[in-house]
């Protein structure tokens, strides 16, 4: 019976120990200030959209390559200026358009 308990309990405390792990993961993201303005602009190339930190690690934004990258085939690309080692920086973010008429 105890070595049972123990097993499971060696069991679920790796499991909760791996799912901790893959969270912690999941959620880092690169930061704009980690990157000289060229630097993350090609990053953004490299992958085509990136979700990257900027100003701090709560604000965050989703940067494209291309309007390729864009969710809906009506966005527009603006450019979204953002802290990087060498300055402020001029990266592009998807933006909608917004229909006032049908």
């Amino acid at each position: 019976m105890t070595r049972i308990f123990l097993s499971t309990a060696i069991a679920v405390s790796a499991l909760l120990y791996s799912s901790a792990q893959f969270t912690a993961q999941a959620q880092a993201r690169p930061s704009t200030k980690n990157f000289t303005c060229e630097g993350a602009r090609q990053f953004i190339r490299q992958r085509g959209a990136v979700v990257m930190n900027h100003k701090s690690p709560r604000l965050y934004r989703r940067f494209v390559d291309n309007r390729n990258q864009c969710f809906d085939r009506t966005d527009r690309l603006e450019r979204f200026f953002v802290p990087t080692r060498s300055g402020q920086c001029a990266l592009r973010i998807c933006s909608q358009r917004f229909k006032i008429f049908d």
